[in-house]
């Protein structure tokens, strides 16, 4: 199924491992608040991680491991890119992540992929 992805870019961000996970943590949880299986996260990875490449500013090293944050109030995960060589950090979600949108700090693009419809169906609930 195809579904835009929504890549949020801004200059370094630093510090935002206490609120997250890192993605190798999120993989080796059994069941997620989505009731997804290890497969169908993995999956959703790779389709955010191929999301992330797409945007003009991508470059291939990063400087540390992805990881996944959760915004409570919506509802839904996002997954963190940041670049090594200048720290430039990539936001990517399946749905508007509505602070960021709002913040004239943060640069969207929207790039249309593949997407696990288990996925969209589950996030919506």
């Amino acid at each position: 199924m195809k579904k835009q992805w929504y890549i949020y870019v801004d200059g370094a961000k630093d510090h935002f491992e206490e609120l997250t996970l890192s993605v190798q943590d999120w993989l080796s949880i059994d069941v997620d608040t989505f009731c997804l299986s290890k497969s169908d996260k993995e999956e959703i990875f790779a389709q955010a991680s191929t999301a992330v490449t797409l945007h003009p500013y991508w470059e291939d090293d990063l400087r540390c491991e992805p990881y996944i944050g959760y915004d409570f109030i919506n509802d839904y995960h996002y997954f963190i890119f940041k670049l090594d060589n200048n720290g430039t950090t990539f936001m990517v979600s399946p749905d508007e992540v509505k602070i960021m949108s709002d913040d004239p700090h943060y640069e969207c693009l929207k790039v249309e992929t593949n997407i696990l419809e288990k996925y969209i169906a589950v996030s919506k609930e």
